[in-house]
Parts: structure tokens; C-alpha cells; sequence
């Protein structure tokens, strides 16, 4: 199943999608902007962190400045069916610096682009993390939030190998560092007031989405799992299950009732 059906995207509306977590949000991110440019939709993909610096297969227009002004001009260059990207500058080590949320929602409110996808947090590559005071930077005008987390973090253990922060998450879960990361690990990190959806706008629609279902191995329990979880979790609008890299991304979808 592609990701914007997966996710209930109507077409003859625009939007503003953040995505928080780990475990594969840039990938969700592009993926999701190429599913929008088929269908013939203005794109605009940012981060109000940092990502990596795009290559020449992921845009059609990348412009990068620190004014604000440049930005909205530039926003107005364009036909149907393209992505855009847009930072601020590229910073040392490769990556590109996002922009500011106040930005983004300027440029939401020109109506220059169909849909507007932000990384809005950052997790060192890793399959789980929990946000720091400041995290995640979420524009307050988002109309929905993606909350990622890789499945291949499944019977590991809470430490640096598999979790940006370890010991913030261990915090917020409620468990000791070391310990293994199993259903109840994931349940509280996505309800817990300090956990995936930290700093969500209250308008938001809620997301979840397990990434990399392909290294999961108790396909057979968890499906059980992701239904009680949108049961007990009345603010998740839906739970996604799937791996993203894959031509079908989306191998599952629950709904709330």
C-alpha cells in the first residue's frame, strides 16, 4: 500500500505533515513527496532541524539562503508535479540546516505549495529516541504529525547502540538503561506526555508508523499489539506498519474505530 493512502491523505486538500522519532524519517519523508509529485502536487520538503544534504535525485528546485524573503520568492518558481527543498545553509559535515517553524508556517500561508513535509526532529540514525527539552521543533500550524519508530530496535537493549539518548528514553519509559525494549517499551514512549509526540499542536493528527517490519520477527503477535494501542491511546488516529524502502511501503493500517 502506498504511504498516502496508508495515511487517509484527501487530494483536493493541502497540508502541513511534521515527522518526530526515529527509524526511518527521512526516507518516509522523500518517499512520501515522490507518492505527492506523481499525482501531479507542489511539494515542499524542509526540516526545521537538519538533514542530510539532498542529492540531485531527490528535487527539482533546492534553494538555500538565511532570508526569509528569498524563500517566499522562491517558493513562487515552479509548475505542478515538483519537489522543492529549502534551508537555511550547509553546514559543516554535510548537512543541510533547517529552517526556522515560523518560517515554514509563512510559507504554508502563501499557499505556494500542495503539501509541506517537515523532518522536524532529528535521531542520529537510530531506530528510537526520546526528545530533549527543546525537541522536537514541530510548526504549530501542522496538520499532522508522523511519530517513527524502527522495528529493528525490537529485544534490543536501551543504550547507545540503539537509541539517540538512551538515557532520557529510559526516563521516559520508565525502565533502566540496559534493559530490553519490547511492547510496553514502545506503548509508553508513544503515550507518555514527554515521548514521541512531545510538542504536538492540540489539532494535530496523530500517526504512528513502525518502520522496517521486514526485520521484525513476531509478525504473528504484533498485529494484536498495534490494535490495542490505538484502543488505549485516544489521541493516535492510526497505527502504519511497514518498511518504506520497500515498493509497497505500508503493509498494514489500523484504524481508530
Amino acid at each position: 500500500m502506498q504511504l498516502i493512502k496508508a495515511i487517509g491523505l484527501n487530494m483536493r486538500k493541502r497540508y502541513m505533515i511534521s515527522l518526530v522519532g526515529g527509524g526511518g524519517k527521512t526516507t518516509t519523508m522523500y518517499r512520501l513527496a515522490r507518492e505527492l509529485k506523481v499525482l501531479g502536487k507542489r511539494v515542499l520538503v524542509t526540516t526545521t532541524t537538519a538533514i542530510f544534504y539532498p542529492t540531485e535525485d531527490q528535487y527539482d528546485h533546492l534553494y538555500v539562503t538565511r532570508s526569509l524573503n528569498e524563500l517566499m520568492r522562491q517558493s513562487l518558481i515552479g509548475g505542478k508535479g515538483t519537489i522543492t527543498i529549502m534551508g537555511k545553509y550547509k553546514m559543516k559535515g554535510g548537512k543541510l540546516k533547517g529552517i526556522e517553524p515560523e518560517w515554514v508556517d509563512s510559507i504554508e500561508q502563501s499557499s505556494s505549495f500542495d503539501m509541506i513535509l517537515i523532518e522536524a526532529d532529528g535521531a542520529k540514525c537510530k531506530p528510537m529516541k526520546a526528545p530533549l527539552s527543546h525537541e522536537p521543533v514541530i510548526p504549530p500550524k501542522s496538520h499532522m504529525v508522523i511519530g517513527c519508530i524502527g522495528l529493528d530496535s525490537y529485544k534490543k537493549t536501551i543504550n547507545e547502540k540503539w537509541v539517540h539518548r538512551p538515557s532520557v528514553l529510559a526516563k521516559v519509559v520508565g525502565q533502566d538503561m540496559d534493559t530490553e525494549i519490547n511492547y510496553d517499551t514502545y506503548s509508553k514512549l508513544i503515550a507518555a506526555q514527554d515521548g514521541l509526540f512531545k510538542g504536538c499542536p492540540q489539532n494535530s493528527e496523530k500517526v504512528v508508523l513502525f518502520n522496517k517490519m521486514d526485520l521484525h520477527n513476531e509478525k504473528e503477535i504484533f498485529p494484536q499489539f498495534y490494535r490495542e494501542l490505538v484502543e488505549n491511546n485516544g489521541d493516535i488516529s492510526k497505527v502504519l506498519v511497514g518498511h518504506v524502502q520497500e515498493d509497497n511501503p505500508i503493509v498494514s493500517v489500523v484504524n481508530r474505530s
